[in-house]
C-alpha cells in the first residue's frame, strides 16, 4: 500500500477527501491528516508515508514551500496538490517543483477520481520501480546503439548514458560508430526542433573525439530542458512522451492517450509539455508529420495521397497546404527537388 497524509487547513476538507476519494481501491492508504505545512513534517519526522496530498495555499509555510523544502532534504515523497480552482500558474509552479498531479477541491464530483488515482498510484510506484530497473545490459551491436540512441532514456538519468558512452570507447574509430554518432545528431535535431541546430553539428575527429563531443552535446540538450524550470522526474516523464510519439506507429497518439502512457493529467502535460519544448503538443505533432512525410517524398516512390495518409492526414489538399506552409514548397515540389 501507498501510505498518504492529507495536508489542508480546513478540517471538513480533510474528511471530505478521505471520504469522497476511493483511495484504497488503487492501493493508497490515508495514515494521517496535518492542518498545516509545519504540522505535515512533524508527521514526517516520525511515519514513513510515500504519498503528500497538500492544500497549495495555507498560513504559514504554503503548500509549495513545503514540496520545496521536501526537495531540498532530498525526500523521495511524491506530492499532489489541492486547489480550489485551475489556477494554471499555481499548477505550473507545483509541477516545476515536481508535484506529480493536482486535485480541485471544488469540483471533485466532476472529477473523474478513479482515473485520477490510479494516476497517482502509477506516478508513485513508478518512481520507486525505475532506479532498481538499472543494472548489467547485455553487449550491444551497432544496431542496438541506434535504437537504445532513439528511445532518448541517455537523456535522463546518467546511468543509461554511461553505459553508451562505455560501448562506444569499445567502438573505439570504427566506421559504424560514426555512423551511429551522425545519426544521433540526425534523431535528436528531429526530436527537439527548438533546440538550436548549432549546437549539433559535429566535427570529424577520432572516435574518442566525436564521443567526447557527444558528452558536450548531451549536457547542452540537458541545460536546454532544464531552463523551463521543470524539474528531472517531470523532464523524464516528457522525454519518454517524445521517444513515444517518435515510434512508427498505425494509429497517431492522442494527447489524452499520451498523458496516460507517461502518468500525468492531461492538462498537466499540456503545460509542461510546451514550456519544455516550447511548442505547444499540436505544433510539435504537426512538426513530426511534416518531418516524416519529408523522408517519404525523399527515399519512395509513393502517392501524395499515401504518404498524406501514413502522416495522419485524411485529406491530400490539406496536407499539402500544411506541407507548403511549414517547407515553402508543395510536397511534389519538394519531391522533385530532393530526388533531383
Amino acid at each position: 500500500m501507498i501510505e498518504a497524509l492529507i495536508v489542508d487547513d480546513e478540517g471538513l476538507v480533510r474528511k471530505g477527501l478521505r471520504v469522497m476519494l476511493p483511495w484504497e481501491q488503487h492501493g493508497i492508504r490515508i495514515v494521517g491528516e496535518a492542518a498545516s505545512a509545519e504540522k505535515a513534517l512533524e508527521f514526517m519526522h516520525t511515519h514513513s508515508i510515500r504519498l503528500l496530498v497538500t492544500d497549495i495555499t495555507m498560513p504559514g509555510m504554503s503548500g509549495l514551500e513545503l514540496i520545496e523544502h521536501l526537495n531540498e532534504i532530498h525526500s523521495p515523497v511524491k506530492a499532489v496538490i489541492l486547489t480550489c480552482h485551475q489556477d494554471f500558474n499555481y499548477i505550473q509552479q507545483a509541477l516545476r517543483l515536481g508535484a506529480i498531479d493536482y486535485i480541485v477541491k471544488t469540483q471533485l464530483e466532476d472529477q473523474d477520481l478513479n482515473a485520477l488515482l490510479g494516476r497517482i498510484a502509477a506516478a508513485v510506484n513508478q518512481a520507486e520501480v525505475e532506479p532498481a530497473a538499472s543494472g548489467a545490459a547485455p553487449e550491444m551491436t551497432t544496431a542496438m546503439l541506434d535504437q537504445e540512441m532513439h528511445k532518448l532514456a541517455w537523456v535522463f538519468p546518467d546511468e543509461e548514458f554511461e553505459r553508451l558512452m562505455d560501448f562506444m570507447q569499445a567502438k573505439n574509430n570504427g566506421l559504424d560508430l560514426q555512423t551511429a554518432i551522425g545519426n544521433w545528431y540526425d534523431f535528436v535535431h528531429q526530436a527537439f526542433p527548438r533546440f538550436e541546430k548549432n549546437d549539433l553539428l559535429p566535427e570529424s575527429g577520432s572516435g574518442n573525439h566525436n564521443v567526447s563531443r557527444l558528452v558536450i552535446q548531451r549536457q547542452r540538450l540537458q541545460k536546454w530542458l532544464r531552463a523551463s524550470g521543470y524539474n528531472e522526474e517531470v523532464l523524464v516523464s516528457i522525454i519518454r512522451a517524445i521517444s513515444l510519439i517518435l515510434e512508427d506507429r498505425e494509429e497517431p497518439l492522442k494527447q489524452s492517450g499520451l498523458a496516460r502512457e507517461v502518468n500525468l493529467s492531461q492538462s498537466y502535460f499540456s503545460i509542461s509539455f510546451k514550456e519544455v519544448m516550447r511548442m505547444s503538443f499540436t505544433s510539435y505533432m504537426q512538426w513530426v508529420s511534416i518531418e516524416r512525410a519529408k523522408q517519404l517524398l525523399r527515399y519512395t516512390n509513393q502517392p501524395i495521397y499515401w504518404i498524406a495518409e501514413q502522416c495522419g492526414f485524411t485529406d491530400q489538399r490539406y496536407f499539402s497546404r500544411i506541407f507548403k506552409d511549414a517547407t515553402g514548397m508543395l510536397p511534389s515540389e519538394f519531391k522533385q527537388t530532393s530526388t533531383s
